[in-house]
């Protein structure tokens, strides 16, 4: 049961990024919609094989005063993916593809900071700079159990720190520094509604198996997380409905 349970979990966050493009593709003027589906697919070869590669040893496996992990196991040499890893309960290839979405979801989170504004070199160049200085310390840091915030007893359940506060001021900042390439002459930026709620609508099912994933197993923990994230979007609905 576990097990189903967590595949699924790992299906529902992949759907997220399809989610994310179709989402931004809606806000985007429409010559530049293929180039926001295709930088956010492309997350999948860029952040999903440098996980692969290097992130889950160098967010999981040893440790590195607090920081960050080792790189004993590079492109997974060494590893035994059938053990169960740590105490999490699960094979190490399930934990892995389910880290995994969130390495590839986090820095689609923040590519709609630089739709339209930065060629394809620079995102695959900043994307892998990103992982190895940022995303994957911070990982280290929060989830693993030899972290120095982990220490501490810093409690990050389904992504707060590590994914969208992490990605939420990368946006930030790469909106600022690439501000002037966002202006389109006066361009009317029409947008599609139909994008947006089919992304609205796919993030939505995918926030199931994000946070009620992050339990790990089917339990009341896992239970609660599906319930709040439900109620938490009606909520926000209503917000953005009401809210104007």
């Amino acid at each position: 049961m576990t097990l189903d349970f967590m595949v699924l979990a790992i299906m529902l966050v992949w759907i997220m990024v399809p989610g994310i493009a179709v989402f931004y593709s809606g806000f985007v003027p429409e010559k530049d919609v293929n180039r926001i589906l295709f930088n956010s697919f492309l997350m999948f070869g860029i952040a999903g094989l440098l996980w692969v590669a290097i992130g889950f040893s160098a967010s999981f496996e040893g440790n590195f005063l607090g920081i960050i992990g080792n790189f004993k196991h590079l492109f997974l040499s060494g590893l035994d993916l059938s053990s169960t890893f740590g105490t999490t309960g699960l094979p190490t290839s399930v934990y892995l593809l389910f880290q995994m979405m969130f390495a590839i979801l986090t820095p689609a989170l923040f590519l709609g900071a630089m739709a339209s504004r930065a060629r394809i070199k620079f995102i695959a160049l900043f994307v892998i700079c990103w992982s190895l200085l940022i995303y994957y310390p911070l990982a280290h840091i929060v989830w693993s159990p030899s972290g120095f915030l982990a220490q501490l007893g810093v409690l990050d359940f389904a992504g707060g720190t590590v994914i969208h506060i992490d990605a939420g001021i990368t946006a930030m900042i790469l909106a600022i520094m690439l501000r002037e390439p966002y202006k389109y002459n006066n361009e009317h930026a029409k947008g599609n509604t139909m994008w947006i709620l089919m992304g609205t609508v796919l993030l939505w099912i995918g926030w199931y198996g994000f946070n009620a994933g992050s339990a790990l197993q089917l339990n009341n923990q896992a239970l609660n997380a599906f319930f709040t994230t439900t109620i938490a979007a009606c909520s926000a609905s209503n917000v953005g409905r009401f809210g104007r």
